[in-house]
């Protein structure tokens, strides 16, 4: 998985040219152009480019939203798409406000135990955690990860991304130690359903070799570093913002 995700990273001149045909032959707004857009802004949000993906997205919203509704399922995920950049790249006002609006349309049209739905719940916790607002998102987490197991069992990998989120607003609010036990939970289950370097692994090991740092556990802190690059030199590009912040960690740490 490793790999493909690195060699998926080196295809933008194809995904571009994909998009560039669909264009020509389809039209701008034609459905299938507009999923191609969507693949290649998903490929420069994985490169590490959130900026032109950014553009890409809100496009994709606004002519969904003219022509297929605000509440349709490929307008929903499109607005999902644009709040994740808005989280990325530190706009936690405007990434609360359209998570709430996904989250509240996706209740209103599919229940609050569809995949999709929790989806969302867990996206609004992440976006009110940077927000500061953390007794919201740690109650928002933690119906997310119930429901999430309720509906797809104990060992799916979305329940070890909830478990980690429910971690980092622990960690914020000084539970170091509730942290910690979820941290390592979420670690192992990632690593087993996901890999070692999967992006979703790389969080939670960056994560919680800061919670050790912190703690002054500096023998667990560079563990988990070192496992940490070992992940991100296989999948990531040497200049990719997170290859760059995770090496500043394990250097802090020598």
């Amino acid at each position: 998985m490793a790999c493909r995700n690195r060699e998926r990273t080196s295809h933008e001149p194809l995904y571009r040219q994909l998009v560039e045909s669909l264009e020509s032959k389809l039209g701008p707004d034609h459905p299938a152009t507009l999923a191609g857009q969507g693949n290649l802004a998903n490929l420069l949000l994985r490169k590490g480019d959130p900026w032109a993906a950014g553009s890409i997205y809100r496009r994709c919203l606004e002519v969904r939203e003219r022509l297929q509704g605000r509440d349709h399922p490929e307008t929903l995920l499109a607005l999902n798409n644009l709040a994740a950049f808005h989280l990325d790249t530190g706009d936690y006002t405007e990434a609360e406000y359209l998570c709430r609006r996904c989250l509240e349309s996706r209740r209103k049209a599919l229940g609050p135990g569809h995949p999709d739905t929790l989806a969302s719940t867990e996206n609004l916790a992440r976006a009110l955690r940077k927000a500061g607002k953390l007794e919201e998102a740690e109650q928002l987490a933690s119906t997310g990860l119930a429901g999430r197991e309720r509906v797809l069992g104990s060992k799916h990998s979305d329940i070890f991304g909830t478990m980690a989120t429910l971690a980092d607003i622990l960690r914020d609010k000084g539970d170091a130690s509730g942290a910690a036990v979820l941290y390592d939970q979420a670690l192992e289950g990632l690593q087993q359903s996901s890999g070692p370097a999967h992006p979703d692994t790389l969080r939670v090991l960056y994560e919680y070799s800061l919670l050790r740092k912190n703690q002054r556990h500096d023998i667990e802190a560079r563990r988990l570093a070192y496992h940490l690059m070992a992940g991100a030199r296989r999948t990531l590009p040497q200049n990719h913002p997170d290859r760059v912040k995770y090496e500043q960690l394990l250097e802090s740490l020598r």
